[in-house]
């Protein structure tokens, strides 16, 4: 039973070793590791942005990854985050922390709050003391939560998930044109391959 026991523990990861080295040496292809998003005109500018939702386990998993592209990215393509519109709470309290500058200290402590502790949040007063924690006073946080700028934000988010057709998430979209993620790469490297070379070569 132990031996069993070991073996279930293990295969996680064994299957995060396997998916991490599938196609690490292949260049993307379109139409396999990544797609074009039908209707889409593009914008004149290297970008990628992650839609994602603080109650997606993907996109938790996903930060790692982030965190070190991010590191290693090139200088001219232009990242941003954008929350899905699966929760209004959730999607103000991403724009609440962009707009008071606190998104490397609130946007970690509100994953780790419902995957790590395994909180359920519904609230705007449990997303306040979250921000509480991040070092942000409760007027603070009420003023920008409930600000005409998170308002706004909110909106263009909406639209951007009905414009790039948006079912599943983490996604990724380059230059508003083309999207992947994890069922497309299929690999960790293959990921940052097509984030840091496509957007650069449209």
């Amino acid at each position: 039973m132990r031996k069993t026991f070991k073996y279930l523990l293990l295969l996680p990861v064994m299957a995060f070793a396997g998916w991490q080295a599938v196609n690490a040496a292949e260049e993307p292809v379109k139409g396999e590791h990544y797609q074009a998003i039908d209707g889409a005109k593009g914008i004149g500018k290297p970008q990628v942005l992650e839609f994602f939702s603080y109650r997606c386990p993907h996109c938790y998993t996903m930060e790692n990854f982030l965190h070190g592209w991010l590191e290693r990215k090139p200088e001219d393509i232009e990242f941003a985050r954008v929350p899905v519109p699966d929760s209004p709470v959730f999607m103000r309290a991403y724009y609440t922390a962009e707009l008071l500058g606190v998104i490397d200290q609130v946007h970690p402590l509100i994953f780790d709050a419902i995957h790590g502790k395994k909180q359920v949040i519904r609230n705007k007063d449990q997303i306040r003391a979250i921000f509480e924690q991040g070092g942000v006073s409760g007027d603070e946080f009420d003023g920008a939560y409930n600000s005409f700028a998170v308002d706004g934000k909110v909106r263009l988010a909406e639209q951007m998930a009905r414009k790039f057709k948006i079912t599943s998430w983490p996604t990724f979209v380059v230059n508003q044109k083309y999207m992947t993620g994890g069922h497309l790469a299929k690999s960790y490297p293959m990921l940052e391959k097509i984030l840091s070379e496509v957007p650069l070569q449209d």
